[in-house]
């Protein structure tokens, strides 16, 4: 995992503030709380955060995503948040803005949102014993495609479209210890890691 933590996507960054509903930042502060104490969602030895999650808004194609290298902070605040208003996949592009850039795989929590208007939140922990137990066992993406890369967002996209998902867990297959839990909420995500957990 020697490039964790950095953002591979071509940022439209602009920087300028967001405010974030109570509830909104209620709801992902209480679920980050819980990944975090389960060492999904944290700080590596050599201090680069892992584990991000996102939130659609409303029914747009929008969507909240947990700002890149906050993993080691105790709860998030506004400022720690970026708005995601454009993805090309395939020109490696994303428009966001806020005060932080948005999440290193913010490309595929994009796939997510854009699959399905249903799915309303997404989950991306690290968990070695997890993905050893469930890689090609549940849906797993292409081994030779690596995290926050245009070839990650199309190899889960494929998955969606084939398994035909709403909700559920996708394996990272090039992204090792890298799981991404979906579903009608931000509960409904958790709570499908959490009844996959060893």
């Amino acid at each position: 995992m020697k490039d964790e933590g950095y953002i591979k996507y071509q940022p439209i960054w602009q920087k300028t503030g967001i405010d974030v509903e109570r509830n909104v930042l209620d709801e992902m502060n209480r679920v980050r709380r819980v990944l975090k104490e389960q060492g999904w969602l944290g700080v590596l030895p050599d201090g680069i955060g892992f584990g991000n999650l996102s939130v659609r808004i409303g029914n747009t194609g929008h969507f909240l995503i947990s700002g890149s290298g906050t993993g080691n902070l105790e709860s998030l605040r506004s400022r720690d948040f970026a708005m995601v208003n454009d993805v090309d996949i395939t020109e490696n592009q994303l428009s966001c803005r806020g005060l932080t850039k948005a999440s290193s795989e913010s490309m595929t929590h994009a796939v997510f949102y854009r699959f399905s208007d249903k799915v309303k939140g997404v989950i991306h922990i690290h968990d070695k014993r997890l993905w050893k137990k469930y890689y090609n066992v549940l849906p797993t993406s292409w081994v030779e495609a690596s995290y926050g890369t245009p070839e990650m967002a199309f190899s889960i996209e494929k998955l969606l479209k084939r398994e035909n998902l709403k909700s559920g867990i996708i394996v990272m297959g090039g992204h090792e210890d890298g799981i991404v839990a979906f579903g009608r909420s931000m509960d409904e995500a958790y709570e499908i890691l959490r009844l996959h957990k060893i």
